[in-house]
């Protein structure tokens, strides 16, 4: 069994150059592909909802939102409406509002939360997360592979990847905030089982907090501590131990966990006259007993293989850590089958509108490890070598080429179908008559429908 590189290996330098070529990547090419989908601005659709807070208390001071706007609400049980996200982005987004109230005050621009240096200084904001998320990711990834490989599997996702559009396109949805989460979340982790903390313990309850307050779903994070480096009886009873001795940390993580959803239960509370309260209706909700698992992975108006398919690869490499990285195995497994269920039982199992199956984007945390894996094994014989890097960089190109597609709604963001997305293969632009013929092809969701459970929807 693997389960670490050679200690000799200096890190460092891989880590810093890794961050610097990335930031210098963000800065040259991030403004051309920043996607605000023909707006002014980052605020649109989901985003503006999760953002509606910040303009809400710090501009308008009403958190009722009696305001004139154009937020997402949910009417509530004492007839005021209820935003329908919850506040956990806008609090990351805070410190960028705050520098962007400064910057506006100082220009002279606007302070509605809406103009120039609201769209500048939250964008920025995403793009540092997401040097953050890079920073822990290749930290976590290097204490079991070596350096070159981390590095790699870290390039793999950013470039062969719909992250790649969610965080330099629409960054500033959940996806590459809640990536970064994850990656703090995995890289605590492993430090807390080589020294068990009562403050790392801590840091990841509270971030595990943090994440289900942004997606209440993926909560499941917390399982990633709980099944670190279990792999057997032997492994279990490890980890009982290790728990047992750090019971009093244990006891006020557990409380402390609750911290970072107490804001959203007291504006809940104020506003609905409950600590909780489902602020996505009674129209929206799960069918756990007809989970779309085969149309979230494969079928062609989003699935997750069909538009990413480095995903086939991070799932194949998840054989691999059984053998080889057995600490890493259970939890992975665990989370990535649990994800795939809870996406499919999803109402609106697509996601909406997005390039490719967006909801994982957050849980290429995890599966940079078997991709990692996946990488290692080729590496070793030039025959697997050669084919695997092939397969690699077209895939970059592919990911890369449909991110343009998409960017020019060649690739729909909702309604593709086999025919259509045949009929549009390798084109970089459609002429008026091409336009129509491609628009023939679609076959829209029906929301109505779904919301009441018709499921199947190719």
């Amino acid at each position: 069994m693997i389960e670490s590189p050679q200690k000799s290996i200096n890190k460092k330098p891989w880590i810093v150059l890794s961050l610097l070529l990335t930031a210098l990547f963000f800065i040259t090419q991030g403004p051309k592909l920043q996607d605000n989908r023909g707006a002014k601005n980052p605020f649109i659709n989901d985003v503006n909802n999760y953002y509606s807070y910040l303009p809400a208390a710090f501009i308008h001071h009403d958190l009722s939102f009696s305001f004139p706007n154009n937020y997402w609400m949910t009417p509530g049980p004492k007839g005021i409406k209820i935003a329908k996200g919850t506040m956990g982005m806008s609090i990351l987004y805070a410190p960028f509002f705050g520098i962007a109230c400064l910057h506006a005050a100082i220009s002279g621009e606007e302070i509605n939360g809406y103009s120039s240096p609201f769209s500048f200084w939250i964008h920025f904001g995403t793009l540092l997360y997401a040097l953050l998320a890079a920073y822990f990711i290749l930290r976590s990834l290097m204490a079991f592979f070596k350096p070159i490989i981390a590095v790699l599997s870290y390039a793999l996702i950013l470039f062969g990847s719909n992250y790649y559009y969610y965080v330099l396109g629409q960054g500033e949805l959940t996806h590459s905030y809640l990536f970064m989460l994850f990656s703090i979340i995995i890289w605590l982790t492993i430090k807390w089982h080589q020294q068990p903390k009562g403050k790392t313990l801590i840091a990841i309850a509270m971030l595990s907090g943090f994440v289900s307050l942004i997606r209440p779903t993926d909560v499941l994070i917390i399982l990633f501590p709980i099944l670190y480096g279990v792999y057997n009886l032997e492994s279990l009873k490890a980890k009982i131990t290790l728990l047992a001795n750090s019971k009093l940390s244990l006891l006020l993580a557990s409380i402390l966990f609750f911290v970072p959803l107490l804001p959203q239960m007291i504006y809940w509370k104020v506003f609905s006259g409950s600590f909780l309260f489902f602020s996505y209706g009674s129209e929206e909700g799960f069918f756990f007993n007809d989970p779309q698992i085969l149309n979230v992975l494969f079928s062609f108006r989003k699935g997750w293989f069909i538009y990413t398919p480095l995903a086939i690869f991070m799932s194949l490499g998840i054989i691999g850590l059984w053998k080889n990285y057995k600490k890493l195995a259970l939890p992975i497994s665990l989370l990535f089958a649990l994800s795939i269920y809870i996406v499919s039982c999803w109402w609106d199992w697509w996601f909406g509108g997005s390039f490719g199956h967006r909801a994982f984007i957050q849980y290429y945390a995890l599966l940079a490890f078997p991709l990692a894996f996946m990488i290692q094994w080729a590496s070793k014989k030039w025959w697997k070598f050669l084919p695997f890097s092939a397969i690699m960089v077209f895939i970059i190109g592919l990911n890369i080429f449909q991110t343009a597609q998409f960017r020019h709604s060649i690739i729909h963001w909702e309604a593709m179908s086999k025919e259509a997305y045949y009929y549009v293969w390798a084109k970089n632009g459609l002429n008026a008559e091409e336009y129509e013929k491609a628009g023939s092809l679609l076959v829209r969701p029906d929301y109505k429908g779904a919301r009441k459970g018709q499921r199947d929807l190719k």
